[in-house]
């Protein structure tokens, strides 16, 4: 989204397929007036609420332990 910002972008299209349909609804919830449109391919609507109920996106933290552990895993155990 920071980049959405950076470049003064509107009036756009995101296109994704599984998880960046993901991405692209939480993009497109998050800017609904700059992001006219949206196409999903094989995407959830919001994974996040069967995997977390009730948490808000604001509240997900990606720089997480349990994240750092799996990034730190060598490619074997993971």
């Amino acid at each position: 989204m920071d980049h959405i910002i950076k470049e003064k972008l509107s009036d756009f299209s995101i296109i994704g397929h599984s998880m960046g349909g993901n991405l692209a609804t939480e993009i497109a919830s998050e800017m609904p007036a700059l992001c006219k449109r949206i196409i999903l391919v094989d995407a959830l609507p919001c994974i996040r609420e069967l995997w977390m109920p009730g948490v808000p996106a604001s509240k997900v933290e990606y720089n997480s332990s349990n994240n750092k552990e799996l990034l730190s895993m060598p490619a074997e155990e993971f």
